[in-house]
């Protein structure tokens, strides 16, 4: 049963897609795919409502679902060492960590609330 798998580890596959039924995954606490080729995300993964941890440092993603703040239980978001040219409008609301440094961050960016951790460095806005 798909609704029983809490954890995903599959870093440094050189996967260049995520299935959309990834959003099946109703138990899934920890998503870690850092280290991989990913250029994009099924909006699928939006769905996976006790996904604590998600780990996608090192990949290739120029953008993000327009859902992502949609993960509630999200604490840990790891995008650094992506494409990333803007910094995700909304932010899920238990997030405590948000990883965005060596992207290619334009603008600071602006949230209501920022995460009690937040890396920014070595991206284009923080050099001026």
């Amino acid at each position: 049963d798909a609704s029983l798998l809490a954890e995903v580890w599959a870093g440094g596959n050189l996967l260049d897609c995520l299935p959309a039924s990834v959003g099946l995954l109703s138990g899934l606490h920890t998503l870690g795919l850092s280290s991989n080729r990913l250029a994009s995300l099924p909006d699928g993964l939006c769905d996976c409502a006790a996904l604590v941890h998600l780990l996608l440092d090192d990949n290739q993603l120029a953008s993000l679902p327009a859902r992502l703040h949609a993960l509630a239980a999200c604490e840990e978001l790891g995008l650094s060492a992506n494409r990333l040219e803007e910094a995700p409008p909304a932010l899920p609301p238990r997030l405590r960590c948000l990883r965005l440094n060596s992207n290619r961050l334009t603008r600071a960016p602006r949230w209501p609330h920022s995460p009690a951790e937040l890396w920014l460095h070595d991206n284009p806005c923080e050099r001026g």
